[in-house]
């Protein structure tokens, strides 16, 4: 619970959505002792007006009609608070002067409405863990809290900033899981094989795409004869007539002549005898015909 301020994250309905109320006492209620902060920015004394127990928003910069560019929110809050004056006495007794309840209740007021807003300050402040028993480190709790003014760091043990962590180059990452990672541009280093042969045939690295459409390309482009499909063996050079016959004991599509192939073969010669060409042409299976 606070004890010097109040903090809204809604707009009010009040007033067109101008007045916000608040509970806490206060040696004055004026732009003096109450205070109002808007999305973490401090408004003047001519941007609102306090009535006791309610602040009146007047004039906010670049405001809309809500008076806000933005709807109140945990990350637009509106605070209202109480800024007791911490330098000067707001009574001085002199001596033998008559004292006034008034004014005992006022310098009692300021005291104790001096302390309690030193009591919220620490609990929004970083404090140390008493949990932590090392003798040489400060633990901290931090929760829902930053630390702000931080200056960019220049030692190796200095705080680091917002702006520098989103700057800075992650350099080698070891043993770390990426998860749903987005890469962007482009990729290198040894485990991004660009050996455009694919000899390489590590388990290790991950091929690029312009080195596997270059294989894959080679491979289909090399694929245009008989000698190059997978179960066929082109012994030599083939000769004319030679036929394609399939090897049992190689089980392999093989080159040989007829006769290598066990085919029977007829040769023919033509004697003008009509009877006889007919009689070997529908009688025989002719590989060969040999005219003249």
């Amino acid at each position: 619970m606070a004890f010097s301020y109040v903090e809204y994250t809604s707009n009010s309905g009040a007033n067109g959505g101008k007045d916000y109320t608040y509970s806490f006492g206060a040696v004055d209620h004026n732009t003096t002792n109450i205070k109002v902060t808007l999305g973490g920015t401090s408004l003047t004394a001519s941007q609102y007006s306090v009535v006791q127990g309610t602040v009146t928003l007047t004039t906010v910069p670049g405001a809309g009609s809500a008076p806000f560019d933005a709807a109140l929110s945990t990350s637009n809050i509106l605070r209202v608070f109480r800024e007791t004056n911490r330098t000067t006495a707001e009574v001085v007794f002199s001596a033998n002067a008559v004292i006034q309840d008034e004014d005992l209740n006022t310098a009692t007021d300021q005291g104790r409405f001096l302390a309690l807003e030193a009591v919220d300050r620490a609990n929004e402040s970083i404090t140390i863990d008493t949990s932590d028993l090392t003798q040489y480190d400060i633990a901290v709790s931090s929760v829902n809290k930053r630390i702000t003014g931080v200056a960019e760091p220049s030692n190796d043990n200095d705080v680091a900033t917002k702006l520098t962590v989103a700057n800075a180059a992650l350099g080698t990452v070891v043993g770390t899981t990426l998860t749903s990672p987005v890469i962007n541009t482009s990729v290198s280093g040894t485990a991004i094989d660009t050996d455009l042969t694919s000899t390489s045939s590590s388990d290790d690295t991950l091929a690029s795409a312009k080195a596997i459409k270059t294989y894959v390309d080679a491979q289909i482009q090399t694929e245009d004869t008989i000698a190059e499909l997978n179960d066929t063996t082109i012994t030599g050079t083939p000769a004319d007539n030679e036929v394609l016959a399939y090897d049992t004991s190689s089980s392999k599509w093989i080159n040989q002549t007829a006769t290598e192939a066990g085919l029977a073969t007829t040769t023919y010669s033509d004697t003008g005898d009509t009877t006889t060409e007919a009689n070997a042409l529908s009688n025989s299976i002719v590989f060969s015909i040999a005219l003249g």
